[in-house]
């Protein structure tokens, strides 16, 4: 009796293809994996040959790209093949007009992007008390899920919105982790949220305002300060611009003390936006 599997696709990161239940893995040429990466990330897992032609192939003509991708599909074909004996494990449908993967898959970056949507909507369109923190734990673990940038290494010309897509979708995520954290008073992981973005984003001002006041209102008053001359000296050195007003007045406020006079209010500007501009007042 066929046994069959589920293709797994390890996108964020790098390019690993394997099985979900054996742990096999399928071992592809850069140009096989980010075919077969570019058809199990579209819809349905169906492709037109023409889209697969003007992303992959824009330089050669339709017949030279189309005998390149039958070369492709038929190395994919066999790669895949080679499970059949034991496994079913899905293949490449191939039509005049279309290529399409048939059988089950399951792909990190669409899981990944699916989950971290449906928790944005919810947080954005609830009152954050509604989100329960099993909820939000579930959330953290997501976003603990991205490795790295999508198929990190690849650079043809489809992958860079996807890439930016995937990036923004996790800063966003960990922004609004490092809010409702603190909203609970669950100070180290909304730390954690924070420091998350920085390490993709160095420039994030938001998430070094959240970093400075979280480590001040957590004890680290001297790791607040070295937080706050880590952001006041990249801004200085690549971008050549000084810090927000609202962050000099934070650093003022950790300094004298007065930032602690109001625990809970101080909790509640984390994840507050920023204004852009250096001429914020204090309120």
């Amino acid at each position: 009796m066929d046994l069959s599997v589920m293709v797994s696709l390890i996108a964020l990161g790098g390019l690993v293809v394997g099985d979900v239940d054996l742990g096999h893995r399928i071992s592809l040429s850069p140009k096989e994996g980010e075919l077969f990466a570019f058809i199990l990330t579209r819809n349905g897992h169906r492709v037109k040959k023409a889209r697969i032609f003007s992303d992959f192939w824009p330089d050669r003509t339709d017949g030279d790209a189309r005998q390149v991708l039958n070369t492709c599909i038929c190395e994919i074909r066999k790669k895949l093949s080679r499970f059949e004996e034991k496994v079913k494990i899905g293949s490449l449908d191939v039509t005049r007009d279309e290529v399409t993967f048939v059988g089950e898959a399951w792909v990190d970056s669409v899981t990944f992007s699916a989950a971290v949507t449906s928790f944005l909507s919810k947080a954005n369109a609830s009152v954050f008390d509604e989100l329960g923190d099993l909820e939000l734990s579930r959330a953290y673990d997501v976003l603990s899920s991205y490795k790295g940038s999508f198929l990190e290494g690849y650079d043809t010309g489809w992958i860079s919105p996807e890439r930016t897509r995937l990036e923004e979708l996790y800063l966003q995520g960990n922004r609004m982790c490092t809010r409702l954290f603190a909203k609970l008073a669950r100070i180290e992981p909304a730390i954690e949220s924070a420091r998350k973005i920085l390490e993709v984003d160095q420039f994030h001002e938001g998430a070094h305002c959240d970093l400075i006041r979280l480590l001040a209102l957590n004890g680290q008053r001297a790791a607040a300060l070295r937080q706050y001359n880590y952001y006041s000296d990249i801004l200085h050195d690549e971008l050549g611009i000084e810090p927000l007003k609202e962050a000099a007045i934070l650093r003022e406020k950790i300094v004298t003390g007065r930032l602690f006079a109001d625990f809970d209010t101080e909790l509640r500007k984390v994840g507050e936006a920023l204004c852009p501009s250096n001429a914020v007042a204090e309120a």
